[in-house]
Parts: C-alpha cells; sequence; structure tokens
C-alpha cells in the first residue's frame, strides 16, 4: 500500500447532521467558530445555521482542513498560506490551528506547501463555488497527499445547498477522523 494512500470513506463517516453541526456553538470544530465569529459583521446572516454560505463555507474548510492535516502528517511540510500581492497569512507553518485561522480572508488563496529543499508547490483555493469544489487546481507533485481531501470532496459533491434538507451527511467524522461535540 503506497504510503501515502488513504482508506475510502464509507457511509458511515458521514453520517451526522451538518445541519445540526452549523448550528452556534456546534460547528465541526473551534477554528470554523472561530471564522464565523471574524466574518460576522461581513455576513451576518453567519449565525444561521440554515444559512447556505454558512454551510458552503463548512464543507470548504473540512476540505482544506483534511487537505493540510495530511500534509503536515509527512512531518518534514510546512505551509503558507497566500493572499497575493505579497501578503502572507501565514507562512511555513506546521500548526493547524495557525493555518485554519488564515484560511478564507479572501475569495481565492493558495496554500504554498514547502519542502525541506527546492521549490513550494502549489494548492489554489477559490471559495464561493459548491463548496466541494475549493481545491480549484494544485500541483500534481502533491496528488499523494490530497487522496482524502479528494475522497471528501468527491463526497461532498452530491450536496445541493439550493435544496432544504441536502445538508444532511455530515463531514466530520469524514475529514479526520473523529466526531465532535
Amino acid at each position: 500500500m503506497d504510503a501515502y494512500a488513504f482508506e475510502e470513506l464509507s457511509e458511515l463517516d458521514i453520517e451526522c447532521s451538518l445541519t445540526t453541526a452549523a448550528t452556534p456553538g456546534l460547528a465541526p470544530t473551534t477554528d470554523d467558530l472561530e471564522h464565523f465569529a471574524r466574518s460576522g459583521s461581513l455576513y451576518p446572516g453567519l449565525l444561521d445555521p440554515d444559512n447556505r454560505i454558512r454551510q458552503r463555507i463548512i464543507i470548504e474548510r473540512a476540505i482544506i482542513r483534511r487537505a493540510v492535516t495530511d500534509i503536515l502528517a509527512n512531518g518534514a511540510l510546512s505551509v503558507s498560506v497566500y493572499y497575493g500581492d505579497d501578503e502572507y497569512g501565514c507562512e511555513k507553518q506546521r500548526d493547524l490551528d495557525t493555518i485554519m485561522a488564515a484560511i478564507g480572508a479572501c475569495d481565492e488563496e493558495f496554500l504554498h506547501v514547502h519542502w525541506p529543499k527546492g521549490r513550494p508547490c502549489s494548492i489554489f483555493l477559490v471559495y464561493g463555488n459548491d463548496g466541494w469544489d475549493v481545491l480549484a487546481d494544485y500541483s500534481l507533485v502533491l496528488e499523494p497527499f490530497l487522496v482524502g481531501a479528494n475522497a471528501l470532496a468527491e463526497q461532498l459533491s452530491g450536496i445541493d445547498l439550493s435544496r432544504p434538507g441536502d445538508f444532511e451527511p455530515s463531514i466530520r467524522r469524514a475529514e479526520n477522523g473523529y466526531v465532535g461535540a
């Protein structure tokens, strides 16, 4: 088995309700709650658990979190969040919380993945579409690290945020193997 292969996600992996998870105070992770608190003045509807923008953002962040978690699991790689125009949200970080705090500040961002030697590779993030398609493009050499994130995105691609009730499957277990409150 490839050292970077990840097991297929099962229906059990997406069993809990994201509607429940999107309720204020019960978002999938602490960093999501912090993101909503920072962004709440820009998008007041983010406090509404039925808000489709909030639900899309939860999907985007879960996929990004899975990608970053799997990249950092390598042990030798670090990640920068690049906003453009020589502005970084964070540089060469190995701390997931620091990286996730910098995510989502712009409509599109790059994750630069730094190897111990050599040039960094990139993941192009585009927000605001369907959520599951947030990993818009990436360097091919990163493919082994993105197997889990791509599998999660594939499973979540069937969710239609325009239809009430379609946001029922949860990503909490699928994104990194745990169920949080």
